[in-house]
């Protein structure tokens, strides 16, 4: 509440002086009260010392969360209800469309599409303790990239919000990895 305060001092002894203190709020008005120095200075000594340091730096990121890894919600205003992350009637429908903010990323599985990802062998999967030995890493990324997990997903927007999130600079904040930039909007930030 905005307020004003008058102070007008009058001599009244050689030591002491009196002050008409009135506060006058803009919707309502107040009695003037006459306060003595000595009161006001000893009301003032009262208050807590206030030490204040430099800050060296100091940095402020105002996005939200948006994606951690391939993790991410559907809808930016899933924080404002993640109350009802846990609730019985409406918390699988959070968890599929929420799955970030209600911290169930582990539990969907996301269906995901690949670019010309398969095996060209047959029998990759009988082979698949191979993916990791070096001496045959070439072999099986040419020929076992689906068994090995060597697929890259298909570059697109995954959010429908990614042209808003570009505006507010989503596709150039390092939040975010290079990774989860693109698996969320590849296409509308240029990674496709």
């Amino acid at each position: 509440m905005p307020r004003s305060l008058d102070l007008s001092a009058r001599r009244v002894e050689a030591t002491t002086a009196v002050y008409n203190v009135s506060i006058v709020p803009v919707t309502e008005s107040y009695e003037v009260r006459r306060v003595k120095l000595e009161e006001l200075l000893s009301s003032t000594n009262n208050l807590p010392n206030i030490t204040t340091a430099e800050i060296e730096s100091f940095t402020v990121s105002l996005s939200k969360t948006l994606i951690k890894g391939k993790c991410y919600d559907e809808y930016t205003y899933c924080r404002e209800f993640s109350a009802l992350c846990l609730d019985p009637t409406y918390g699988d429908v959070m968890a599929r469309h929420c799955t970030l903010t209600c911290k169930r990323c582990d539990e969907i599985e996301a269906e995901e599409e690949y670019e010309n990802c398969f095996d060209i062998t047959p029998d990759c999967s009988s082979h698949a303790d191979l993916c990791g030995n070096a001496k045959y890493k070439q072999f099986m990324t040419d020929s076992c990239a689906k068994t090995c997990s060597l697929c890259k997903p298909v570059c697109k927007d995954r959010h429908k919000n990614c042209l808003r999130f570009a505006e507010d600079g989503f596709c150039n904040d390092e939040m975010y990895t290079n990774d989860e930039r693109q698996h969320l909007c590849g296409n509308t930030c240029g990674f496709c």
